[in-house]
This record gives C-alpha cells, structure tokens and sequence, in this order.
C-alpha cells in the first residue's frame, strides 16, 4: 500500500511540474490565479488530494482555455475566408 501512495505521489509531483512548465499557455485570464499564486514547491506541501485537486481544475482551465483559442482561430479563419466574397445584405 505504501508503494502505491508513493508512485501517486511521484505522479503528482511530476504532473504539478508538468503544469508549471505549460504555465499561462492557453488558461484563461480569469484563471490566472493557479499559476501566479501558488508555487510548486508550497503545494508540494499539501495533502496528495488537494494536490490533486489543483491538478484537475487546471487541467479543466487548460482545456476551457484551448476550446476558446481554437474557436478564436476558426472565426478569424471564417471572417477571412468570407472576406472577398462577403455574404449579401440582407433586405427586410
């Protein structure tokens, strides 16, 4: 059992570094606050579920901050694929 405790620990430990490497890439503005407020070091020093915890809500932040980047590009690559051909104007 303690084997397992530790691999999880290790595996957190790993993936907290991980997240401090990508850091600000694609989170949102609003979810700033996990990378510039915490250090990787002090949540090393929390229980092995708030660690976890971290993990995940900056993992979900990571991935609502990538559909947004990617919905930006696919509307900037609309708005310049319609831009010589513009759609007619619609008459009431």
């Amino acid at each position: 059992m303690e084997g397992t405790v530790h691999a999880a620990e290790l595996q957190v430990a790993e993936d907290l570094n991980a997240q401090f490497t990508l850091g600000l890439q694609d989170l949102p503005l609003s979810e700033w606050h996990y990378i510039e407020g915490n250090l990787v070091d002090s949540l090393l020093h929390t229980s092995l579920m708030d660690c976890q915890c971290w993990l995940a809500y900056v993992a979900l932040a990571h991935h609502i901050g990538q559909q947004q980047h990617q919905a930006g590009i696919q509307g900037m690559q609309a708005t310049f694929h319609n831009f010589p051909n513009p759609p007619p104007p619609v008459c009431p």
